[in-house]
């Protein structure tokens, strides 16, 4: 299991690129997933947060691996631990690679699933965004509680 990734930072699959590009401008709740380790996020912006270039998930990701992260940029080195095999970063012309300790997974939960019929379009969106933060902040409480290791969580 080998991700590949450029200076720009990681890609989805085309599968997850499909699924994504029918939520990722409307608020959504996230689970990303693999070895043992959890992220549970929410997306606020248009575009989503999964974007191959985005300075907040792949494309950190990828920085953080390459030691070209911004002093603004979050601290994503446990997804890094957690997720990859740290001693397996390759380095070529065409870009890099690592091996994955297992799959990574993302589950991406549109609004619709949890806004209570509320429609994002009509609604005020301080309303849709407090309601986004409160039903992530429900699924971390429940993570914890099921004695998941989350990545969302110092340690």
């Amino acid at each position: 299991m080998l991700a590949s990734f450029d200076d720009k930072g990681f890609q989805l699959s085309d599968e997850a690129k499909r699924v994504y590009d029918n939520i990722k401008n409307d608020p959504h709740l996230y689970v990303a997933f693999g070895s043992e380790w959890y992220y549970i996020g929410e997306s606020f912006q248009p575009g989503g947060r999964w974007k191959r270039g985005h300075a907040y998930h792949l494309g950190t990701l990828a920085h953080e691996l390459l030691g070209s992260k911004n002093s603004y940029d979050q601290n994503h080195s446990l997804w890094n631990q957690a997720w990859m095999n740290m001693t397996s970063l390759q380095k070529s012309d065409s870009g890099h690679s690592i091996m994955l300790n297992s799959e990574v997974q993302i589950s991406f939960i549109p609004f619709a699933l949890y806004g209570g019929g509320m429609d994002v379009s009509t609604s005020p969106k301080n309303v849709v965004k407090s309601i986004n933060h409160d039903k992530q902040n429900e699924l971390i409480r429940l993570y914890i509680q099921k004695g998941y290791n989350l990545l969302n969580v110092q340690r």
